[in-house]
């Protein structure tokens, strides 16, 4: 119990351990929030991955700049790589591999696998960018209707299929040019940071292959930045069983342990406004502060009883919480499914694009829905939680 501060103010000592240990469990709640967040992700797109990627940018995108310009000497032979990799800005190659080859290397990947994954992504960026030269309409139209995919590689499969069906004049790419050009840039993040290696393992009787592992330092950092970003991740803030700690600075008051670490009065970002604010003299906004979460309030039981009743009532009833999904009209009759956009009719395309546009409309209406229902699953299990106690409290805090 050394990280929870002593609270003198409140007599009931009984309740000042319940409110500890409430505490603790807003930590709790908070570190499985984090871990369902990343369940699933790839590394680059988690936080720690993301870190190395800002770390290692900068030079790995000098070291294929350096590449490309050893490359053009008079005289010297090009390699594969050189052919795409001189339509790309040397920051966004860097980005991309980094991306690919984190990835590669969290899950052990075949160095043949990652090198195509990173060459792949080369081709969908300059692919992209033919595609928003040639067809900016088509290019806007896409990227507002990807934006509503959850899923990254969902986006990414979407757009190369509007690619490969409307740029005819984009690079022409085999295979092999796509392994050997990520194979290329994976060589330089080898060598331009502590990152990662290729490790050549023996797999089976007499059969060898190149994979790719982190180093065991950047192991190291991912495993202790993933247990850091978990030990400090947002705790779940729930209503306090004793009134909240008076605020007398803008960074003392609220809830009574460390345990919930970083509660700040004034919410903001800003350095120059935290400043402002901790330096000001402001006796009136505190004691107002303080006399709004010292209010106790209650669970209204039978309030809360009719809200179950009717949440477990079923569809008669949703529309209480949440307007009920919008149903999917079903494809246009007229417009056969096995035959190409190309194919089709000015009315039959035109069908088609309404078609396409209120289902859109109707996922993305559905999306919300279902973000209310799970607020309001929130809702009612807090208020469950807290149905017994006589009072509770909700710290206060202001605004930017």
């Amino acid at each position: 119990m050394s990280d929870f501060m002593t609270y003198e103010v409140h007599p009931n000592g009984d309740l000042m351990t319940r409110q500890a240990e409430l505490e603790y469990e807003c930590v709790m709640l908070g570190q499985q929030r984090f871990d369902r967040s990343e369940a699933g992700m790839d590394e680059s797109a988690t936080q720690p991955g993301a870190e190395q990627v800002r770390r290692a940018l900068k030079p790995l995108a000098e070291a294929i700049d350096a590449f490309l310009k050893d490359e053009c000497t008079p005289g010297r032979r090009k390699t594969v790589a050189t052919r795409y990799l001189a339509h790309v800005l040397p920051e966004q190659a860097a980005y991309l591999a980094l991306r690919h080859t984190i990835d590669g290397a969290a899950n052990g990947a075949a160095l043949s696998t990652t090198s195509r994954a990173v060459g792949t992504a080369i081709q969908g960026h300059l692919d992209l960018v033919g595609m928003a030269a040639s067809a900016p309409g088509l290019y806007r139209k896409v990227l507002d209707q990807v934006k509503r995919a959850t899923a990254a590689r969902h986006r990414e499969g979407v757009l190369r299929h509007v690619v490969r069906k409307y740029c005819k004049d984009r690079l022409t790419w085999s295979e092999r040019d796509r392994v050997l050009l990520g194979a290329k840039l994976i060589e330089l993040v080898e060598s331009t940071s502590n990152l990662i290696e290729t490790r050549l393992m023996t797999e089976g009787h007499h059969r060898t292959r190149s994979r790719v592992h982190f180093t065991a330092e950047a192991q190291q950092w991912f495993e202790e930045a993933r247990a850091s970003g978990r030990l400090y991740a947002a705790p779940i803030h729930l209503p306090m069983l004793v009134p909240p700690r008076d605020w007398v600075s803008t960074t003392e008051g609220g809830y009574l342990t460390r345990a919930i670490r970083g509660a700040r009065m004034v919410q903001t970002h800003a350095s120059s406004g935290r400043e402002l604010a901790r330096n000001a003299a402001m006796p009136a906004v505190y004691a107002s502060v303080n006399a709004v979460q010292r209010t106790p309030w209650r669970i209204n039981k039978g309030l809360l009883s009719v809200m179950k009743e009717a949440r477990e009532g079923g569809p008669r009833f949703e529309s209480l919480f949440v307007e009920a999904d919008r149903s999917l009209s079903p494809r246009p009759a007229d417009v056969p499914a096995d035959v190409a956009t190309s194919d089709l009719t000015l009315d039959q395309r035109e069908s088609l694009t309404a078609w396409k546009r209120d289902a859109a409309v109707a996922y993305e209406f559905n999306a919300r829905q279902k973000s209310r229902r799970v607020a309001t699953a929130q809702k009612l299990w807090c208020a469950e939680k807290f149905l017994g106690e006589n009072a509770i409290y909700f710290p206060h805090y202001l605004d930017f």
